[in-house]
């Protein structure tokens, strides 16, 4: 199992958003996929990337998709899905 935890960009409907993420990478019967958090640095940006159709996250040079799982409103934390390989790790 890997883990990441530090700062990142998320591309949520073509407009980019500095985070703090928290990720867990897992693998079941082959398959790819991770959970964590995104803190982003207010709660207009949260709203943005919860309501996104598609979100991108990119650490350093690595990208992946995530789908917005909870958050509440006026809260700058999202909990994520991702999908497909991680955007970190090996």
């Amino acid at each position: 199992m890997e883990t990441y935890d530090g700062p990142a960009r998320v591309t949520a409907d073509g407009e980019e958003h500095e985070v703090t993420v928290q990720l867990t990478v897992t693998s079941d019967r082959g398959l790819q996929g991770g959970r964590g958090s995104l803190q982003a640095h207010d709660e207009e940006a949260a709203w943005k990337i919860r309501e996104a159709d598609l979100s991108k996250l990119r650490i350093d040079n690595r990208e992946g998709y995530f789908i917005p799982m909870s958050g509440q409103l006026g809260s700058e934390e999202l909990g994520i899905k991702g999908s497909g390989p991680a955007p970190f790790g090996d």
